[in-house]
């Protein structure tokens, strides 16, 4: 499929942020999911929710049908697929946090800051001190 064809060697960052990490020596990670852990949290919604997202027998990936019967492809704004996202993003937090005694800077989107986040349990369970940075209003909230 198109998605094993892609080069998954760097996260998906502007050029211009891996041109300042790569001058300044950082290392960069992606946190969210990947197009093929997107896929996989397809799978695993299918199973749970088999009447909402369906396997396409054209195409073989999962799609979404909503209440109308209108199909949509899965994508990583799905009310179901942001908690996984989220998951993982606390996830890979952790797990950097624990190879390094340097500060580490996690760049999210503002949906995923909101005291709902599933991010937060991940982070607190682990005993980990963060601070959140509305980057428009460059202040901690």
């Amino acid at each position: 499929t198109p998605m094993q064809e892609q080069d998954r060697s760097q996260p998906d960052f502007p050029q211009y942020t891996i041109e300042w990490a790569k001058n300044l020596g950082i290392v960069l990670v992606g946190c969210d999911l990947g197009d093929y852990e997107l896929e996989l949290v397809g799978e695993e919604l299918a199973k749970k929710f088999p009447k909402r997202y369906l396997r396409d027998p054209d195409t073989g990936i999962i799609v979404v049908k909503d209440a109308n019967g209108e199909i949509s492809d899965l994508n990583a704004q799905d009310n179901r697929v942001i908690p996984y996202r989220e998951r993982r993003m606390g996830n890979k937090c952790v797990e950097y946090t624990r190879k390094t005694e340097r500060p580490l800077i996690q760049i999210v989107g503002g949906g995923h800051v909101v005291e709902s986040s599933a991010m937060h349990p991940i982070l607190r369970a682990n005993k980990i001190s963060y601070v959140l940075i509305d980057q428009a209003k460059h202040r901690a909230i």
